[in-house]
């Protein structure tokens, strides 16, 4: 028992003395940065320049930036979004847009037989995985669809300036805090069944 003892004190003892050693060597080869420059470097890591539209179309396509603000820009003014409590926890003003119909209505469907669309609908997903969806019928049939924007403006700042681009909001939800998405990566049309 005590060579057990002796032993666990000597290795505990060895651990201890080769940490110290080796800490100072390691933090001195590390680059001085501090903690605010690595968020930000993170949050540039996510911000989008274009986004995919993919899934049940004829062709596949990237849109730009420049595409967004050659497409017609809608003035929607100033927005409260709220969380799932109701609680507002965005207020952006002087917001300009683009409608996502309109980036639907520029892109082929695969199917032509209009019955189809009532099973579609829309994925839209950012950088860091999350999503969000809307029915073809929601926003074809329902007031929504005429407030489901990709901004182009916010806060007086353009396109190239807003921190969270690409930014998709829905204006018309009650509580849109959860369609508030921010740094758009891609769009995918799906359908509820397989489209023959």
């Amino acid at each position: 028992m005590k060579y057990l003892f002796l032993i666990i004190s000597i290795f505990l003892a060895f651990n201890a003395y080769t940490q110290t050693k080796s800490t100072p060597v390691l933090f001195e080869s590390m680059p001085q940065t501090n903690h605010k420059e690595l968020i930000l470097n993170e949050k540039n890591d996510m911000i989008t320049n274009e986004f995919r539209v993919f899934g049940l179309v004829k062709k596949e396509r990237i849109y730009t930036e420049k595409d967004l603000l050659q497409m017609k820009q809608e003035s929607i003014g100033t927005v409260y979004i709220k969380n799932h409590k109701g609680d507002i926890v965005i207020n952006a003003k002087n917001m300009k847009g683009v409608l996502l119909k309109t980036i639907l209505d520029s892109t082929v469907i695969l199917s032509t037989n209009y019955k189809n669309y009532n099973q579609f609908f829309i994925i839209l997903t950012a950088v860091d995985g999350y999503k969000n969806s809307y029915s073809w019928n929601e926003l074809y049939n329902t007031e929504i669809g005429n407030h489901v924007y990709l901004i182009t403006e916010k806060n007086g700042k353009s396109l190239n300036q807003i921190p969270e681009k690409l930014l998709v909001l829905s204006a018309n939800d009650i509580n849109g805090g959860g369609r508030y998405l921010k740094n758009l990566s891609t769009i995918e049309i799906k359908a509820v069944d397989e489209i023959k």
